[in-house]
């Protein structure tokens, strides 16, 4: 299956989403945006599009 993955990477929030070619949510996650630390943001980024539920 096609889908489109998209990750908004905000001051207060990481958010990532997976929609079908006909635009349908598959799963949508949000979290905190670590402040300051670089390495903190790559991970939460990472644990996002990697989640299993």
């Amino acid at each position: 299956m096609d889908y489109c993955i998209g990750i908004d990477l905000g001051g207060t929030k990481i958010e990532i989403i997976a929609l079908t070619p006909s635009s349908d949510v598959l799963f949508r996650y949000r979290v905190p945006t670590p402040q300051g630390n670089y390495q903190a943001t790559l991970d939460a980024i990472f644990s996002l599009a990697y989640r299993k539920s």
